[in-house]
């Protein structure tokens, strides 16, 4: 974790010479959304959408929060910079090798699409990264588990319906 970490920092040409302490979070709120780990007892405000900062591909992928944490370390510049990231686990899509077929992306956003029922893939990103959560729903496909991702990217506000009483 802490090599992606000072990868991902280094990025912007910031200070090579990096902490290796950090303190770690259950719960973050962002733009007035609870995201957790997976750890946490609301294991459901783990799954998320998100963007890699490290790769060229703007698409969205899944993965489950295992790790939040603030990082504080010094720029250039003697600056103290206080950050929080989040250290994610990426649910692998489907790509048909094991013959099965993704039905679901034949419905585009709608739909979305399969992945593979264990995260694998490592990441450590901004928060700036974080797209949404996502609905876990898992499937069994000839006699193979899947999940399917659901992305829940906009927050309805509540519609109040007057009770009337007689």
């Amino acid at each position: 974790m802490y090599e992606l970490l000072v990868y991902l920092i280094s990025m912007d040409s910031r200070p090579l010479t990096l902490p290796q302490s950090a303190l770690s979070v259950e719960e973050i709120s962002i733009r007035g959304v609870s995201y957790s780990t997976s750890t946490s007892t609301k294991f459901r405000d783990s799954n998320i959408i998100f963007s890699s900062p490290a790769s060229n591909d703007s698409s969205s992928r899944a993965g489950s929060v295992e790790v939040i944490f603030r990082y504080t370390y010094s720029s250039a510049a003697n600056q103290e910079i206080c950050e929080y990231f989040l250290a994610i686990q990426e649910y692998l899509p489907m790509d048909g090798s094991d013959g099965l077929v993704d039905i679901y992306r034949t419905f585009g956003f709608a739909g979305r699409y399969l992945c593979q029922p264990h995260a694998e893939t490592h990441h450590v990103i901004c928060l700036s990264n974080l797209v949404s959560h996502f609905a876990l729903t898992l499937i069994q496909l000839q006699m193979m588990e899947v999940i399917h991702i659901l992305p829940v990217d906009r927050v309805w506000p509540s519609i109040v319906i007057p009770v009337s009483t007689y």
